[in-house]
């Protein structure tokens, strides 16, 4: 699934966005992803005029396509995941036309009452093998078909909210529409690939479609809407049941006309169809005996090879934390999984009796490519990009640490910074389709937090259990403007991640452990777990007056949450209980590891390289190490490596070498600078392109090594 660095030469152009962008805290959306792989079909629907006709529908009236879309979440064996196609229609007038000839038009203006779609989807490698989804565009008196009887011909006019006339009316009726993937979802078996496509002819098997639209009772809240709502006829669908043919069915209800209210079906195969035997009569149901209402044996079905809507291949175990994703919505997946770990060093045995400072432990975070993707297409959309490529923006953190054995039991932790990451985009044009998105590492240090030993045994510290963080007060400034607005959060997760991008924030509420989506109909939010029945004011800017407009404080009952903590990040051991007997009467010396060395060179650059050409002996870049005071001698080597995976040349991407490994050797309490010498893959990558962000790793022998980000510039 990763989209690796191509470098186009003399044309390729780094760029490093926030980490964290999403919607504001509550509106906003991203770009949609684009297709993999498409399905397309032809459809068997109504006669028209001409009785004779085979009632199977050119092409060129109406066009279904079923698409994928490329990105997932993690997919990992054993675990539930959503996909979500689309369905592209394109109905244009002509079918229009069939449709008022067949009289399912009344003459004048016929208001759009709706289209459901069901799809056969099936998906190797998984539990459920083959499901049914379904996608629903709502009704709408903006859109009318104009059916003129006299001369024959339709077309498709829009409309204002108010009634007026939005623009010429137009040749087609066409769109996109997410299949519905809230309460379906996928189990793969094992890490073989799972290849998701649209079922072959046949599959959707019998399914109501009576109840789609439908409105049993005689009641209107617009007593002059005759059109969808005619008080004296309930809006029931005369077809009960349908067993399609084909792996695509579609309902339209356009308009409220006659003993057939304005509806017809569309039942679509992924190869064709052709009429067998004219002799049985075309009959909406489909595929079941004409006693039984149906017309099997009228049509002969051709299946054709389905290309797969997309493919991954599954993880064989989860990442560190599950989250609730206000930036993967927006891209199809409310919910992702992050590597996010804690992490420290050996720690010393607490005292009994005295207070206990956990201090230096890290948090690293992994952003991978999918919500890269994301980051970008919300940025491009909601931000104009800076001319030099360059954002660096806030970001704060809230972490619930839990402590076994101590008074404090848990405490809240707050860590606050700045959030970056990469994209690249070789054609330099923003949302144009070439752009990569290689995955970020970002480390982060815990503040130190006390705590008081109980005595009942060892320190354990690790995350804390979900929904223990408080009320969190945070800005929004997506709508409400710089001076943004005062809204409360109330985290499912133990750890939670608010960013900012300068405009639109992203939150992403994290926890160890599963969540899973129960009851789709209470909607997503950014406010967390509290009750969606409660109501709180909108947010407004600071300073501007009170709404009194009301907002769901939250979604709780949308998500059912399974906490399933893991192994402690570090133990304090207790001190040892009574005398220490040892083999020897002396104790073994206790050799402390050498404090680490630190890199003092922000920005390596390469001398001589002009304009594409290099001196052939100016192939070098410094490096400044210095060794802690009080420490021992620090020895140890140096490399220098690319932060993501480049190309060069016609090699497969890869994390490059860029310059040879040197060692160091540097007394305590002093500085010494090293030449490196670069390799002929940074030399090649320099030619394509200004800079390269680059890792200088020093690894010192009886201590833990150190990294530095530093960039490699021409």
């Amino acid at each position: 699934m990763r989209a690796s660095d191509t470098l186009s030469p003399h044309r390729a152009r780094t760029r490093r966005l926030l980490g964290i962008l999403a919607a504001s805290t509550l509106a906003a959306g991203a770009a949609a992803a684009p297709a993999s792989a498409a399905t397309e079909f032809q459809c068997i629907g109504p006669v028209g005029a001409n009785a004779a006709a085979d009632n199977v529908i050119p092409e060129s009236d109406l066009t279904f396509r079923v698409a994928g879309v490329a990105d997932f979440g993690d997919v990992v064996v054993g675990q539930k995941f959503s996909y979500a196609p689309q369905i592209q229609y394109d109905l244009k007038n002509a079918y229009f036309e069939r449709l008022g000839k067949a009289g399912l038009l009344a003459d004048g203006e016929n208001k759009l009452g709706g289209i459901t779609f069901w799809v056969a989807i099936r998906a190797t490698n998984t539990l459920e093998q083959r499901q049914t989804l379904r996608a629903v565009i709502n009704p709408s008196a903006n859109t009318r078909v104009i059916w003129d009887a006299a001369s024959q011909t339709a077309s498709v006019q829009r409309y204002t909210n108010a009634g007026a006339l939005n623009g010429p009316a137009t040749p087609n009726l066409a769109g996109t529409v997410n299949l519905n993937t809230a309460v379906t979802s996928w189990t793969p078996t094992s890490t073989a690939p799972v290849a998701i496509s649209v079922a072959p002819p046949g599959q959707l098997g019998e399914f109501n479609v009576q109840s789609q639209w439908r409105k049993a009772n005689a009641t209107s809240s617009d007593p002059q809407d005759s059109v969808f709502n005619n008080p004296a006829v309930p809006d029931v669908d005369p077809l009960t049941t349908a067993r399609p043919y084909g792996s695509f069915y579609a309902r339209v209800r356009i308009g409220n006309h006659g003993a057939s209210q304005g509806r017809t079906s569309l039942d679509c195969v992924s190869g064709g169809a052709s009429l067998l035997n004219d002799t049985i009569a075309y009959a909406e149901r489909g595929n079941v005996p004409p006693a039984d209402g149906g017309d099997r044996g009228r049509y002969a079905i051709q299946s054709a090879p389905l290309p797969a809507l997309a493919t991954v291949t599954p993880l064989a175990q989860a990442r560190e934390l599950t989250c609730v994703d206000g930036l993967g919505r927006f891209i199809g997946r409310e919910i992702n999984s992050y590597e996010m770990k804690l992490s420290t060093g050996a720690l010393a045995a607490f005292t009994p009796g005295q207070p206990y400072t956990l201090s230096g432990a890290k948090l690293d975070v992994t952003l991978h490519e999918a919500m890269m993707k994301g980051l970008y297409n919300n940025l491009s959309v909601y931000q104009s990009l800076p001319a030099d490529g360059e954002l660096d923006q806030p970001f704060t953190m809230w972490v619930q640490l839990k402590a076994d054995n101590t008074a404090e039991g848990e405490q809240l932790v707050k860590i606050e910074g700045r959030w970056q990451a990469t994209f690249v985009d070789p054609d330099g044009v923003a949302g144009s389709g070439d752009e990569s998105y290689p995955a970020a590492r970002l480390q982060f240090t815990v503040p130190s937090t006390t705590w008081t030993p109980t005595g009942g045994g060892p320190i354990a510290f690790s995350l804390g259990a979900p929904g223990q963080i408080p009320e969190l007060t945070l800005v929004g400034r997506g709508h409400s403007g710089a001076e943004g607005a005062i809204f409360p959060m109330h985290p499912y997760g133990s750890l939670f991640i608010r960013a900012e991008t300068g405009r639109y924030g992203a939150s992403i509420d994290c926890l160890e452990g599963k969540v899973d989506i129960v009851n789709a109909s209470i909607g997503f939010s950014n406010l967390g777990r509290r009750d969606a029945s409660l109501r709180i004011p909108t947010p407004v800017a600071a300073g501007a007056p009170p709404s009194t407009t009301t907002v769901a404080a939250g979604s709780g009952g949308r998500y059912a949450i399974t906490h399933q903590p893991k192994a402690p990040f570090a133990i304090a051991p207790a001190p040892p209980v009574g005398p220490v007997i040892t083999a020897t009467p002396v104790a073994a010396p206790v050799v402390a590891a050498a404090p680490a060395p630190t890199a003092k060179s922000p920005t390596l650059k390469l001398a001589g390289l002009t304009n594409g050409s290099l001196s052939a002996k100016s192939r070098k870049v410094k490096v400044t190490v210095g060794c802690p005071a009080g420490a021992t001698q620090c020895t140890g080597t140096i490399t220098l490596k690319s932060r993501g995976k480049l190309r060069v040349g016609k090699g497969q991407p890869k994390v490059q070498t860029l310059a040879g490994t040197r060692t160091f050797t540097v007394a305590p309490g002093r500085t010494k600078t090293y030449t490196l010498r670069v390799s002929k893959a940074a030399v090649a990558v320099l030619r394509a392109r200004t800079s390269v962000a680059a890792t200088v790793r020093i690894a010192p022998k009886g201590a833990n090594a150190v990294t530095q980000r530093v960039t490699l510039r021409r």
